[in-house]
């Protein structure tokens, strides 16, 4: 379905929007306790304030700060977690109006007043895990709609499993409000865009690098003093919980510490000094304290230690200071490809497989589930040894600003 064809399903674009014509506001999760989401919006911001200087975001969960979340979202995410699938989605949907009720819409409204775009990007916000995504950006888009601000997406992962409420609010709010420009962040994303909302919106999505490839451009660090004799792997813990709350494999605590036990054992004897870290989830960073335990329980290599994650900052500030990385976490690996680490991702989500293939690296992955600690090591080692490929890096990181560029176009020609 060609692009033209679409848009002449809803119509002309709208008329004049709001005096404010160069505000631009992102929606998105910038303060999650996962400082990869921060990371990638303020790569965004960063390089947008290059065309305009009002720019700044709205945190879909009305958080102001990175260290302004408590435990509750993980309790939410365990009781969920914990329901027969037939009251799930009506439980989650009762809590999520809740929010919206009692402060959440007004925090949204109060920040998209007066603005004159409303950019949603980056991240996987087009995603339906218990309706949260879709109830919170339809309740922003509705706000947005109401100020007439432009729309647009950029940057986004989308995800092709959605509940049938939660595709349609959405569906409603863009065709309320179609966006003038929609770049998503892989092949998979644009497939997902265009089956479940092109029609909707108006707009087939096009294929943009990911904004966090640019992380090594908005944080740079003095190289480390070169340690030739124990080359330094960072490894990203990601709990089991969080594997399994996301629905992509069945992992036991025991199994899955186990074996990043036998992973670290496996990288020190091979003379590796281990930087273990995690990217800031609480479920995360309680699985690597616990980790820590056992290790110190079977006394511990003096060559291992515990990076502390609390700000996008320090991510990028471990990933630079590593000679290789190995991690779930997409935008760990994503920092790693921005600063030309070689990275090898261990598999549970396809919008990390997404990543890799846009980047040549399709086949630098390792599967837990079926692989031991052994042939991971394995495949780090061919990664070292083939090393990166710092030409095609620095295109992508290229490209990834000029994409921002062109987004910055598409909201100031739009009236």
């Amino acid at each position: 379905m060609g692009r033209r064809a679409v848009q002449g399903v809803c119509g002309t674009a709208r008329g004049d929007r709001s005096a404010g014509s160069m505000s631009v506001r992102l929606l998105n999760v910038k303060f999650s306790p996962n400082v990869g989401d921060g990371l990638l919006v303020l790569c965004m911001e960063e390089r947008l304030r290059r065309s305009t200087s009002d720019v700044s975001s709205i945190d879909l969960a009305g958080r102001t700060g990175y260290r302004s979340h408590d435990g509750r979202r993980e309790l939410s995410m365990r009781i969920l977690a914990s329901m027969p699938p037939v009251v799930r989605p009506r439980i989650a949907r009762a809590g999520l109006d809740a929010k919206l009720a009692f402060g959440l819409r007004r925090h949204y409204r109060d920040a998209i007043a007066g603005i004159g775009s409303l950019v949603l990007g980056g991240g996987n916000l087009l995603s339906d895990q218990d309706l949260n995504f879709p109830v919170k950006i339809a309740a922003a888009l509705e706000e947005a709609d109401r100020a007439r601000a432009r729309l647009a997406i950029h940057g986004c992962g989308v995800s092709s499993r959605w509940s049938r409420s939660g595709r349609e609010m959405l569906c409603a709010a863009l065709a309320a409000n179609p966006p003038v420009h929609v770049a998503v962040r892989d092949r998979a994303s644009k497939q997902a865009w265009d089956t479940f909302f092109a029609s909707a919106a108006g707009r087939e999505a096009v294929v943009v690098n990911d904004p966090g490839v640019l992380a090594s451009t908005l944080y740079r660090f003095d190289d480390p003093r070169p340690r030739p004799d124990r080359p330094v792997v960072a490894v990203g813990l990601m709990s089991d919980f969080a594997i399994r709350y996301h629905g992509f494999a069945s992992l036991s605590a025991q199994g899955l510490a186990g074996w990043y036990l036998a992973l670290i054992a496996e990288l020190t004897a091979r003379g590796f000094e281990v930087c273990v870290f995690t990217n800031g989830s609480p479920e995360d960073r309680r699985f690597a304290k616990d980790l820590w335990a056992s290790l110190a329980g079977r006394r511990r290599p003096v060559h291992v230690r515990l990076a502390d994650v609390a700000l996008p900052v320090d991510l990028c500030r471990v990933v630079a200071g590593a000679g290789a990385v190995i991690a779930f976490r997409m935008h760990a690996l994503i920092a790693a490809y921005s600063y030309g680490k070689p990275l090898v991702a261990l598999k549970w989500d396809p919008k990390v497989e997404a990543f890799l293939d846009a980047v040549g690296l399709a086949g630098d992955q390792v599967d837990v589930v079926v692989s031991s600690p052994s042939d991971a090591v394995g495949i780090l080692a061919s990664v070292v040894d083939r090393g990166v490929d710092h030409a095609r890096r620095r295109d992508v990181l290229s490209r990834a600003g000029s994409e921002i560029e062109e987004l910055a176009a598409a909201l100031s020609r739009s009236p």
